[in-house]
């Protein structure tokens, strides 16, 4: 095979490769969208809740976020995260400035 048909080949299979990727980047960007719209976020009613510690966590792909809240005396003593993935900038660190 010479050489120009060859590199050809190759380019030709690079450009399948790079599209398939795209296509598929493309689909989890498109599902990450859908799950964040559906996102319904509920006060709690911390006069229902017992005093303790409680693990929670969220996954989006993009963006996923583990957090140790304490509730002591139906009160938020402290929200810590826990673990954090933000694949798209750092807006959710400010979540727990709001307590």
């Amino acid at each position: 095979m010479k050489k120009g048909k060859m590199f050809l080949l190759i380019g030709l299979v690079a450009v399948i490769l790079l599209a398939g990727f795209g296509l598929v980047y493309y689909k989890r960007f498109l599902d990450y969208k859908k799950a964040v719209q559906v996102i319904h976020v509920v006060e709690p009613d911390l006069t229902q809740i017992e005093d303790g510690e409680y693990v929670g966590q969220h996954d989006v792909d993009f963006i996923r976020a583990k957090v140790k809240v304490i509730v002591k005396d139906h009160r938020f003593q402290s929200i810590k995260m826990l673990e954090h993935y933000n694949d798209r900038g750092k807006k959710a660190d400010r979540i727990l400035t709001r307590y």
